[in-house]
């Protein structure tokens, strides 16, 4: 079974950590919900119930899809920062485009 080297030990926890499933579903439910109550505090539509119902459902499901992305952006951005701060990522500006040292 493959086990990273001691060194890497520290960063390969960091991103399971902030890049895990747990954290995906709980940014995407908290976006789902915000989205929802804004939707709510602008008010609904006059309609029937199951029009109102629809539409809620569509606001929580249009916050829920973009909070997956938002924290994957975040969690990417988290990690880079992590590296850079532990000296694990090297970067040489003087290099071509796309080569990291």
């Amino acid at each position: 079974m493959w086990k990273p080297d001691e060194d890497h030990q520290n960063y390969l926890t960091r991103i399971n950590k902030v890049l895990s499933d747990r954290a995906f579903l709980t940014s995407a439910i908290a976006f789902g919900l915000f989205n929802l109550s804004f939707g709510l505090w602008f008010g609904l539509p006059d309609g029937s119930n199951i029009e109102k119902i629809s539409l809620c459902w569509g606001y929580f499901l249009v916050g829920f899809v973009c909070g997956l992305p938002a924290w994957g952006i975040y969690g990417v951005i988290d990690i880079i920062a992590y590296l850079s701060r532990a000296g694990l990522l090297n970067l040489n500006t003087h290099l071509p485009m796309g080569v990291v040292v």
